[in-house]
């Protein structure tokens, strides 16, 4: 009977083994603007020598992702694919199935680039119901709030308005001496108040200037205007000027109005007769989004308001044309004409950095911080919201109201295994990966763009 017992001990302490070091997955989705930093997280989370992949050749903004690896000592495979915070929402609480990468894909320790990104329809992919949502917005504020799911707050985004940047270019060659100053061999074309956009032998890299006269211009920051300093010559350079849009800043009424017709007179912003027959146009993000929800929320457009929203055709780095977004579906709920948009603010930066003469007109998006930081590098022109610019104290402190919160959400009936790595990941968020920490906030709000209040 002794002997009987001891063997029933070992196979106990063999299966709790086994159990505990099992291959536990989670799934991710949802938001877009949140995956970078979502991405930083997880790799903090496993243990060194793991090794991960990514579709295209960015990771901080690559839409599937694979990290394979242990996580407090036990296996996990970490699965991404990015479709935006409201359908995350939906595809996570209703339990819908999408497409992942399969187990097989080629990871290295350094991060293997260029992975094919698969579909549903895609054979040998993990199609399967997301265990974890990045979500940007509060679940009761989107139509999937049928499920509840468990919402761990994690942090505080950021996001901007923009406008492309400019009508028309025009490019000359440039001559620098090393210093912050450059000239040109010809001022034919050239107007004070011009941009310098998209060339990188320009010294220290600098990818925005000002004219400051006919024949010279200043090399200056993207925020302030501060001249930065330069190194190195170059000589002959052929550099892109752009004269970008004659207003600063958009308010809640000018929102509404333009995102309820798609477009209305550049005159309403600049107050000038002249500019009647220019029109600025609306464009943004598609109905799965959490920073289109969030941008309708604090505007005042509505977060489930139907719109119009314009997808235009560019070639070249200019717009050729364009055309209401045309009808359509996200995972498998319907949206009319013009109320579509860009599965990403990564493929929103296009619009904004294109030039627009071919429509006479601009356009006004929005996008998270992340990925205005590259739009506003490629020359589109950050706008003030109701007369305030972003900064990190003015969300902290409640003078800049476009922002929102970020959540680790997930349906209470996961694994508990994968429970606990996303609890994790959760904590990872709140102490070192989240752009804005919770215990940083001075200010608080209810809802998605609801009554900012002080914390203190």
């Amino acid at each position: 009977m002794r002997a009987f017992s001891i063997v029933l001990a070992a196979i106990a302490i063999f299966a709790s083994t086994a159990a505990s070091q099992a291959q536990t997955y989670m799934r991710l989705t949802g938001s877009t603007a949140f995956r970078s930093n979502t991405h930083n997280a997880i790799r903090n989370i496993m243990a060194a020598g793991h090794t991960y992949a990514y579709t295209g050749s960015s990771f901080s903004s690559a839409n599937q992702s694979i990290f394979t690896g242990t996580v407090g000592g036990n296996p996990v495979i970490i699965k991404c694919s990015w479709s935006g915070s409201v359908d995350g929402t939906n595809t996570v609480s209703n339990s819908v199935p999408i497409a992942f990468l399969p187990d097989s894909t080629t990871q290295t320790t350094g991060g293997q680039s260029g992975v094919t990104a698969v579909t549903t329809s895609t054979p040998g992919a993990d199609v399967s119901p997301p265990d974890v949502g990045m979500a940007d917005t509060f679940q009761n504020a989107t139509p999937f709030n049928t499920n509840p799911l468990t919402e761990i707050k994690v942090g505080v985004i950021g996001f901007k308005w923009l406008v492309n940047r400019g009508l028309t270019q025009l490019t000359v060659a440039v001559d620098t001496n090393g210093t912050n100053t450059a000239s040109v061999a010809s001022t034919a074309g050239l107007l004070a108040g011009m941009t310098i956009t998209g060339n990188a032998n320009i010294p220290n890299d600098a990818k925005i200037g000002q004219i400051i006269d006919g024949t010279t211009f200043t090399i200056v920051k993207n925020s302030d205007g501060t001249p930065r300093s330069a190194t190195g010559t170059a000589s002959g350079v052929n550099t892109v000027f752009v004269l970008p849009a004659p207003f600063s800043n958009l308010n809640s009424q000018l929102a509404q109005a333009l995102w309820a017709n798609g477009k209305i007179s550049l005159a309403l912003f600049t107050g000038l007769n002249a500019h009647r027959t220019i029109d600025v146009w609306a464009t943004g993000r598609d109905p799965g989004s959490g920073t289109r929800l969030t941008a309708f929320a604090e505007s005042g457009i509505g977060v489930n308001s139907t719109v119009i929203q314009y997808q235009p055709t560019i070639s070249g780095g200019a717009v050729t044309s364009h055309i209401p977004w045309p009808a359509g579906t996200y995972n498998g709920i319907p949206y009319t004409q013009g109320n579509g948009g860009q599965t990403s603010g990564g493929n929103l930066v296009n619009y904004v950095t294109a030039t627009t003469s071919a429509i006479n007109g601009y356009y006004v998006s929005y996008m998270s911080v992340n990925d205005a930081v590259n739009a506003i590098a490629g020359g589109a022109k950050e706008l003030s919201w109701n007369g305030s610019f972003y900064s990190l104290d003015g969300v902290k402190e409640g003078s800049y109201p476009f922002w929102c919160y970020e959540f680790v959400a997930y349906r209470s009936s996961i694994p508990t295994a994968t429970k606990t790595v996303a609890d994790t990941l959760a904590n990872q968020i709140i102490t070192v990966d989240a752009p804005i920490k919770l215990s940083e906030m001075g200010v608080g709000r209810a809802s998605d763009g609801g009554l900012i209040t002080p914390n203190y």
